[in-house]
């Protein structure tokens, strides 16, 4: 899994990442997570101040791992 961007909106408390499941693949996933979201499939404690002074895309990767060990992968894009 490869992060392509992410980005935290601060007015909705959301986590908005592009990510592909291949390298260098043509496709492209979106996921949108909710401050609950990301709280519930974080590996460590993590609270909204820390997402506003920025994390680390190995962060976002974990949390990616872990919500999609639970749920579906969402539909593929083209770029």
């Amino acid at each position: 899994m490869e992060i392509i961007e992410f980005y935290y909106e601060e007015s909705d408390q959301t986590l908005e990442v592009r990510f592909s499941t291949e390298t260098d693949g043509e496709y492209y996933r979106l996921l949108t997570l909710r401050l609950d979201e990301i709280q519930y499939y974080a590996p460590t404690v993590v609270d909204e101040h820390d997402l506003i002074d920025g994390i680390e895309s190995d962060f976002v990767l974990e949390i990616l791992e872990t919500y999609y060990s639970e749920n579906s992968l969402g539909s593929e894009e083209l770029l």
